[in-house]
């Protein structure tokens, strides 16, 4: 019996949204494998909660220096994203806390201008002294990288609306 993929990429009238639709399914899947990650998290003292989303992205402050952080993973928490850097010791996997995000001192977050793959996560009017982060998704294949900023955004915002941001 064929599986899923090979229906889609044999029947010629599929459509781009059916074959988008078979790579969110894989992400899904790949997702549904991964540890638990609450307890990999070292250096945070805010509770952890439930972990929405996680993905690796190259992350930069933006402003006066542009600061190149460097591959960090974040993690989507409750009304917060964390930003970790990944050390592996003695074969185990650790996420070291670098930078919180509150959600509610942030605006909406948006698609950078110039770059589709890149995340603006800017201050609201009043917490202009917080720093600007751009958050680059690090895949190599360009559905992968779409469906995954829209899923970020929309569950980023629909948090910041949920809290009032």
């Amino acid at each position: 019996m064929p599986n899923l993929k090979e229906l889609i990429n044999k029947n010629e009238n599929c459509t781009e949204e059916m074959k988008s639709s078979l790579n969110f399914i894989h992400l899904l899947e790949q997702r549904a494998k991964e540890p638990d990650f609450t307890e990999k998290i070292v250096g945070y003292s805010g509770d952890i909660g439930r972990v929405y989303r996680n993905e690796l992205f190259q992350v930069w402050e933006d402003g006066a220096d542009n600061k190149d952080c460097g591959d960090k993973y974040v993690f989507l928490l409750n009304n917060t994203l964390l930003i970790t850097d990944k050390e592996e010791a003695n074969g185990e996997i650790l996420f070291k806390h670098y930078a919180t995000i509150n959600l509610s001192e942030y605006s909406p977050v948006r698609q950078h201008s110039t770059e589709a793959s890149t995340l603006v996560v800017a201050p609201n009017d009043s917490n202009k002294n917080l720093p600007t982060y751009l958050l680059r998704i690090r895949r190599d294949n360009a559905e992968e990288s779409e469906i995954i900023r829209r899923v970020w955004i929309n569950d980023i915002c629909s948090m910041q609306k949920a809290f009032g941001g």
